[in-house]
């Protein structure tokens, strides 16, 4: 439970081959289903998509509910992939990140007092892509958004501890 909960090396290193098995066939699952709802939410939102903006009414909470999510198994199957030796999947499929909204009067506060998007907006522009993407085109669209997107997780994950023996 406590792998679940915080996958971090120091706590992968204690699980048993069956265990890490487990959790690593977990992780894939739940990003799955969270972004079969993002898909739905995205193709029905009311969302400016380019700006990642809401007006007035519209409901974000949910979108927001769901990506935090998403944002959250994310990393945790890519610590999963790191401690199992396994970053090679990654190559060929980078999970990408997934974009909170923001309403549309807090979006103009930030531009009249200097502000602007927060730097995954511009981010997560270059990084948009259907179906499965490869890093390298990904990589590719991020540097031309003058983002440090390897930095914010993008394109790839801090690195994890070493691998687990059992796994290997």
């Amino acid at each position: 439970m406590i792998a679940l909960a915080h996958p971090a090396w120091e706590v992968l290193r204690h699980l048993s081959a069956e265990q890490f098995g487990e959790l690593l066939g977990r992780w894939p699952a739940v990003t799955r289903s969270i972004a079969t709802v993002l898909a739905g939410l995205w193709r029905t939102s009311d969302v400016d998509k380019t700006a990642m903006i809401v007006r007035s009414g519209v409901d974000s909470s949910t979108w927001n509910a769901y990506a935090a999510a998403y944002n959250s198994a994310r990393p945790a199957w890519i610590a999963c992939l790191h401690a199992a030796g396994l970053t090679s999947l990654l190559d060929d499929a980078w999970p990408g990140k997934t974009m909170r909204v923001m309403a549309a009067d807090l979006a103009w506060w930030h531009e009249q007092t200097g502000g602007g998007p927060h730097p995954d907006t511009a981010c997560g522009r270059a990084c948009r892509c259907r179906g499965r993407c490869s890093t390298a085109p990904r990589r590719a669209r991020v540097r031309t958004s003058r983002t440090h997107a390897s930095r914010r997780a993008w394109t790839r994950s801090a690195p994890a501890g070493p691998r687990l023996a059992s796994t290997a």
